[in-house]
């Protein structure tokens, strides 16, 4: 893992050029139990993630760390629902971008 992080922190993402949460708190506050501040933190000291296997394991953890991030939201409201997606793909983007491995960024962007 030389050069690599073995552990990275997920928040929910700000809106491109202002340093305001995504979503915007009025947003956030219509969402149950939303968490657009919370932070996660991804561990994977234990992965060998230059191979599928721990890449694989990696990916799927930073998946379940965007949606911590980004909260819940209701499937019913298109509004919320489209700013949750926005919110999950920012926060899974910069988290593959923060590990900085070539195979997380080809299974991420497929």
């Amino acid at each position: 893992f030389e050069g690599h992080a073995q552990a990275i922190g997920l928040v929910g993402p700000v809106r491109e050029g202002t340093h305001q949460p995504w979503p915007p708190p009025a947003a956030a506050n219509s969402m149950r139990g939303s968490r657009a501040s919370q932070s996660v933190t991804v561990n994977f000291s234990d992965l060998d993630i230059e191979r599928g296997a721990g890449v694989e394991t990696l990916y799927q953890r930073l998946r379940t760390a965007a949606k911590t991030v980004c909260g819940t939201m209701d499937a019913r409201n298109l509004t919320e629902m489209q700013e949750w997606r926005a919110c999950y793909r920012q926060a899974l983007d910069d988290a593959v971008e923060k590990v900085n491995n070539d195979r997380l960024d080809e299974l991420h962007n497929g």
